[in-house]
């Protein structure tokens, strides 16, 4: 009965067997405590050292030598209930910051209309989430704005992808309307196969266009409207992937 009610509270098998034992003796050392319950020396460490934690077991030094002793018994209840609301409080407190980082995951939708694979992308975090993924699939190809696109968000998605391809080195082509944070980007590049062409400044894009694995993402950064979308479609892709080959030819 005793240990199901402890079970219930929170403590294991061998917390129990600790704290009952230390309930029946005068205050003990670890290898006293080990010797006694059978437990292994490591273990008991881990276990006094635990309960000393959450208040149910104290420790007293006599003559250089650890002693441990558990509390009084009409105390351990009190103790218990507290330690358990703590951790309610400290799981609901987690579980809302898990929503406010989980909730990038819930933007991006899925959907196939007239064979095109269409994923979209409803908050600036699930763009970025999605870029940082796009990046990293292979060679690519792509045009942006980084004057537009480089927030401190995307500066972080920025140096992890580039880390990466200077290692993994795969083909990348890229067409930047001039700027500062284009000579910032430019200046972060050290994979050999990574090419930037530089577009004029005055240059309007509509979305920043990424062209990999037969599929297009184009992305923009107004929070009135859906902020990016990823299509699969070979003869989209082919499409799209013609006008940014003309573009290419004609830059600098």
């Amino acid at each position: 009965m005793l240990n199901a009610l402890l079970s219930k509270c929170g403590l294991n098998q061998s917390e129990q067997t600790v704290l009952l034992y230390l309930l029946n003796s005068p205050a003990r050392t670890a290898g006293q405590v080990a010797k006694r319950t059978g437990l292994k020396r490591p273990t008991v460490y881990a276990i006094l050292e635990s309960l000393t934690q959450v208040e149910l077991v104290t420790r007293e030094v006599k003559d250089g030598v650890t002693h441990f002793s558990s509390i009084r018994p009409s105390i351990i209840p009190r103790v218990l209930k507290s330690h358990a609301k703590k951790r309610f409080d400290d799981v609901d407190s987690a579980t809302d910051l898990l929503k406010s980082q989980l909730e990038k995951f819930s933007e991006i939708k899925q959907r196939d209309f007239a064979g095109y694979e269409i994923s979209t992308l409803g908050t600036s975090d699930a763009v970025y989430s999605q870029l940082g993924e796009v990046f990293l699939e292979g060679d690519f190809c792509g045009i942006f704005n980084p004057q537009i696109s480089m927030t401190a968000a995307g500066r972080e998605v920025v140096l992890h992808v580039l880390e990466v391809t200077a290692k993994t080195q795969p083909n990348i082509r890229e067409l930047a309307i001039s700027g500062p944070d284009t000579d910032w980007y430019e200046s972060k590049i050290s994979n050999p196969n990574h090419t930037l062409k530089r577009l004029p400044a005055e240059m309007q894009l509509i979305s920043d266009m990424i062209f990999v694995n037969n599929s297009v993402v184009l992305s923009h950064f107004d929070p009135d409207r859906e902020l990016g979308i990823r299509i699969r479609q070979q003869g989209f892709y082919t499409s799209m992937l013609a006008i940014f080959e003309y573009m290419w030819a004609q830059a600098e």
